[in-house]
């Protein structure tokens, strides 16, 4: 799995990312029927207004990672590719990854009370986030 690069200019704020990344991460896989079931759990990215333009907030895997030096936890950590993956049963909700991180790309589960960050979908040949975007605004960076 390569990392996310975002083009900002290029995001129209549409939000197909956020979809897709919110039915990805659905228990049935499948966007028409996470619509039709159940509420699709927060996606791992949101697209926010910024000046003029749109600002797709996602974990941008930092090769010197404040959240991973923050957590007291050690649930943060890097994988052998370069990304910042998570242990989520280590996590003991403190949130200093969430207050640490610059691109406010973690945050706090309401129910589990421990953070949830984008793992970079390792299980997919493409983020879908990246699939879904139209305009081009992800690709993905090859390290």
């Amino acid at each position: 799995m390569a990392k996310i690069q975002l083009e900002q200019k290029l995001c129209d704020g549409c939000k197909a990312c956020e979809f897709a990344c919110s039915a990805a991460h659905h228990q049935t896989k499948n966007p028409f029927l996470a619509i039709a079931g159940r509420s699709l759990p927060d996606p791992f990215i949101k697209v926010l207004p910024y000046g003029q333009g749109f600002l797709p907030l996602m974990c941008r895997h930092c090769e010197e990672a404040p959240c991973v030096a923050a957590c007291m936890a050690g649930a943060l950590y890097y994988s052998s590719k370069g990304l910042i993956l998570q242990n989520s049963e280590q996590c003991v909700g403190c949130g200093m990854c969430v207050m640490v991180c610059p691109f406010g790309a973690i945050r706090l589960d309401p129910t589990s009370h421990r953070s949830r960050k984008c793992q970079g979908c390792m299980d997919f040949p493409e983020p879908p986030c990246i699939t879904a975007c139209n305009p081009k605004a992800l690709q993905q960076q090859r390290t």
